[in-house]
């Protein structure tokens, strides 16, 4: 029963609206001494290329905007309202998640009640859910490594099952060139590598799809390449299973940070 339930829950397609574990409750300011690789307050906008390719070698290409809104409490914490359009030229598809910054990191909120929706009842006890996902670690250092995010279910004390596991390593500055609209832009960034692990049996190794991203000081994010499973949960917060040797990657165009 427990593996057929668990089957269903990774199979199926659910709508997060993203979240991040390993949380920090922390609402203070962040440290004005630390880097700052995730900047922007309201009316902050990011605009880039996105190219995703699938196993047919097919490459659709669209445009991603980004723009940060109000702040909104949720659970009592103070969020910044992240709103995302794609635009692929024949239609929009929008969509809205909230983060917040502390002295330890980047966490994005996730709203988990639709996903326990598709968990029977009988089971919802031995499954264990955060309400925050670790996008990016502070202060970043050579050897770093985090949690990004994790579903658990406790099979029986003492033994536990991660059907979904993401973690973060910190891989190395990387000096690149952005190609702006406004011209060419040399930046030192941070490249982060992220492991998302699957597992829909307990006896059978995980399927693993890895993704890096760029993350540039008082810019934010300036690159993203990889898989498009891993990926598109940072995106759209949407976990599907189509096809799972697609990619994608992401250059950032232009910034306005306020």
């Amino acid at each position: 029963m427990i593996k057929k339930s668990l089957f269903v829950l990774i199979s199926a397609t659910f709508v997060l609206t993203l979240n991040y574990c390993a949380s920090d409750n922390s609402t203070n300011p962040p440290n004005q001494n630390l880097k700052n690789y995730y900047p922007g307050g309201m009316a902050t906008t990011y605009k880039f290329n996105v190219q995703r390719s699938d196993s047919s070698g097919a490459t659709n290409t669209s445009t991603r905007y980004v723009f940060y809104g109000d702040e909104i409490e949720i659970n009592v914490v103070e969020y910044r309202e992240q709103k995302d359009s794609i635009d692929d030229g024949s239609s929009i598809t929008e969509s809205i998640s909230y983060f917040r910054r502390t002295d330890t990191g980047v966490f994005y909120f996730i709203d988990t009640t639709g996903f326990l929706s598709l968990v029977p009842d009988s089971l919802r006890n031995l499954i264990a859910l955060q309400d925050e996902m670790r996008l990016l670690l502070n202060p970043l250092a050579a050897g770093s490594i985090w949690p990004v995010f994790r579903i658990e279910v406790n099979l029986q004390p003492g033994i536990s099952f991660s059907p979904i596991d993401i973690n973060g390593y910190y891989v190395s500055s990387e000096s690149l060139t952005l190609n702006l609209e406004t011209g060419a832009n040399s930046v030192t960034a941070e490249k982060i590598k992220y492991d998302l692990d699957i597992a829909t049996d307990v006896s059978q190794p995980a399927q693993r799809f890895s993704a890096y991203i760029w993350f540039a000081e008082e810019i934010g994010i300036v690159k993203m390449d990889g898989s498009s499973v891993l990926l598109d949960i940072i995106l759209s917060g949407r976990l599907t299973f189509g096809d799972t040797t697609a990619t994608l990657k992401q250059n950032l165009l232009n910034f306005e940070i306020k």
